[in-house]
């Protein structure tokens, strides 16, 4: 796991990558702030951190581009 610095949307955000990590995720906050355009999702599903009882359900999706150094892709979480 590490973190970066990437552009997304033409901003630099920090995120956080995690090769053991089974989903690809974006905080609503990084959504609503970056202007994103969210789709429902077509199987929602439940996530949960270390802490017991913690579950969000995630209903929605984006795609989002991003960028590291000439590196750009786009991801849909």
């Amino acid at each position: 796991m590490f973190k970066i610095v990437c552009k997304l949307g033409g901003k630099c955000c920090k995120v956080i990558i995690d090769s053991g990590s089974n989903d690809n995720l974006a905080s609503t906050k990084m959504v609503e702030k970056l202007n994103l355009r969210k789709t429902k999702h077509p199987t929602p599903y439940k996530v949960s951190w270390s802490q017991k009882g913690h579950e969000i359900l995630v209903n929605e999706q984006c795609e989002v581009e991003f960028q590291i150094r000439s590196y750009k892709d786009k991801v849909l979480m």
